[in-house]
């Protein structure tokens, strides 16, 4: 039998993790980091069982062997050799009687780690398991004075009892537990956890921005380049997400060779941004759209915003990319309904924390009036902020049909959105067929 890695997890329930914090971010925030963080630590562990070092088992808390819990746990987190229930009692019992489970069935050695830990690789798991060649104990702690890998090569029930779980004292008492027993033990480089808000700092990025895309060509490389070379200023807290609704005319391909995360939706724009959104992991969403050019210094306005976090919705200053005063009246309009009305459009560089998108139900899967749901249902919980900077929009359609055909038939398709209750999909041909 190989070495062994115990994967200690929990069923992704609303509610019944992360529970410190989710007294901050709230429980659609807490249980999203939650998956993001034990898939990444998942996807680690299966790598290196797939090299062939080591076998992974997934440790259950929270209910029977068979059980609700254990079964979703399995089938969320796939590919572990075996999946086992805790069992009863508080964390030294349950890692007790884990890790004296795994040594009686065979392993040499044995690895157990939590889902929440940060930067573990299998080179960092081959580490720990070199290092018990020389020491009975290696330790990784994390810097709330606990510990994120703990490797044995025999049992070692004293590192276990009377311990303080869930506090500063946690890594000390094992090193003094240690001794006590006579074991020697070799601490690795510190792993890093997510309990509190503090601890996501550099862990997932403050803000994803989505950009739905169809067929932006030849505007899309210069004015989605102005956005990615500043994202790229701040690197690790920015992310771009474009959603490709099944464009012909190269905009997938140039949005690729922009080295952004680029994926394929089914066409509609609030079906491609619903699906942007499933995959971002920021903290915060930014929608811009694909012929929108960001003006310097908005997205660093933007990303203060995130930062302070004070407001849970906000939109951004725009004007149109057409001359005469008429457009600077309507750019000016349209600020006056998003502030009044609390309906800015999507065009509008919507910003939502993602705690209060996740609560609302984020993006619905139509074609159009995705951003006139989405705000209505934003504007139960808060009125939105208006944010520094500015985005220049595209106006070629406004070019080519008049202002007041654009605006009329705007108007138009909201009153039979909103007062006659029009499906989306209706009001989507009807705006290509007048628009399009």
């Amino acid at each position: 039998m190989r070495a062994v890695v115990l994967e200690f997890a929990r069923a992704p329930i609303l509610g019944r993790v992360k529970r410190r914090l989710a007294a901050t971010e709230g429980v659609y925030e807490a249980l999203r980091i939650y998956r993001l963080l034990a898939e990444d630590v998942h996807a680690a562990l299966c790598e290196a069982q797939r090299r062939g070092t080591l076998d992974v088992i997934l440790c259950v808390a929270d209910g029977p062997e068979n059980g609700p819990e254990t079964q979703a746990v399995a089938a969320w987190l796939p590919d572990a050799r075996a999946v086992w229930a805790q069992g009863e009692g508080d964390l030294g019992a349950r890692l007790q009687r884990s890790i004296e489970r795994a040594f009686a069935a065979g392993a040499p050695a044995v690895a157990a780690v939590g889902t929440d830990v940060v930067g573990l690789t299998p080179e960092r798991l081959a580490e720990a398991f070199a290092a018990l060649e020389q020491a009975d104990v290696v330790l990784a702690c994390t810097p709330d004075g606990g510990y994120g890998l703990l490797a044995l090569k025999r049992p070692a029930p004293a590192l276990f009892r009377d311990m303080p779980w869930s506090t500063p004292e946690v890594a000390a008492r094992t090193r003094a537990a240690a001794r006590a027993a006579g074991l020697t033990l070799v601490e690795l480089l510190g792993l890093r956890d997510v309990d509190t808000a503090a601890d996501l700092k550099g862990v997932l990025p403050t803000l994803s921005v989505l950009v739905p895309v169809l067929d932006e060509m030849p505007r899309l490389p210069e004015r989605l380049g102005l956005l990615a070379r500043a994202a790229r200023e701040h690197r690790g807290e920015v992310e771009i997400i474009v959603a490709d609704g099944g464009s012909s005319d190269g905009s997938l391909e140039a949005a690729r060779a922009l080295g952004l995360h680029v994926l394929v939706a089914r066409r509609g724009r609030g079906t491609q941004l619903r699906a942007a959104a499933q995959a971002a992991r920021g903290r915060w969403l930014w929608t811009v759209h694909a012929d929108a050019e960001v003006a310097p210094g908005t997205l660093e306005r933007v990303l203060l915003h995130a930062r302070r976090g004070t407001h849970p919705w906000a939109f951004t200053r725009t004007r149109i990319d057409a001359p005469g005063a008429f457009y600077g009246l309507l750019a000016t309009l349209t600020e006056i309904r998003a502030r009044w009305l609390k309906l800015p459009y999507g065009d509008q560089g919507v910003l939502i924390k993602r705690s209060l998108f996740e609560q609302v139900g984020g993006y619905a899967d139509v074609p159009l009036m995705e951003d006139v749901l989405l705000a209505r249902r934003l504007a139960r919980h808060a009125s939105p902020a208006c944010l520094g900077g500015r985005l220049t929009l595209d106006g070629r359609r406004w070019k080519r049909h008049g202002l007041a055909r654009v605006s009329f038939t705007n108007l138009s398709l909201l009153a039979r959105f909103l007062l006659l209750r029009r499906p989306a999909e209706d009001l989507a041909r009807s705006y290509e067929r007048s628009l399009g």
